[in-house]
């Protein structure tokens, strides 16, 4: 692409034989990082990458009861803390999905605008390990 020099892209086999997934491509999230950003929208599902952040402070200063993780993304300069309760289901599946891979994921984060201030996020659910779509864990079904 005009923009990068190179992108990873993803063939999945269909019925109709392999096809590339372009969602997964153009890292295609249903809002705007800019939207992200600015606090316009309470939810997103964004394809990210993710590693273990020891960023505690404000709403989520208690280590004890949450886990961080630092979120980046290659279409961003901006980054992003993202929390969840410390051992819950949701935890243990990021961090599977870290040592598992190069720690890309497709996460649906919670955003308010009060923490956002603080560039941190609530991490709400996993809809992929990696960047193509296989719903892996929802806080709804817990």
């Amino acid at each position: 692409m005009e923009d990068q020099p190179a992108r990873l892209v993803a063939v999945v086999e269909t019925e109709e034989g392999p096809k590339v997934d372009w969602d997964a491509y153009i890292r295609y999230g249903d809002k705007s990082w800019d939207d992200v950003f600015s606090g316009k929208v309470e939810k997103a599902t964004v394809m990210v990458h993710l590693k273990p952040s020891d960023y505690y402070d404000h709403q989520f200063s208690n280590s004890e009861k949450f886990s961080g993780y630092a979120i980046t993304t290659p279409d961003s300069d901006r980054g992003l803390y993202g929390y969840v309760e410390r051992d819950s289901p949701l935890d243990r599946a990021l961090q599977h999905s870290i040592i598992a891979g190069p720690g890309r994921n497709t996460i649906e984060i919670s955003i308010n605008r009060e923490s956002l201030e603080y560039s941190q996020v609530r991490i709400s659910g996993i809809q992929a390990i990696g960047w193509v779509e296989t719903r892996v864990w929802d806080a709804r079904e817990n």
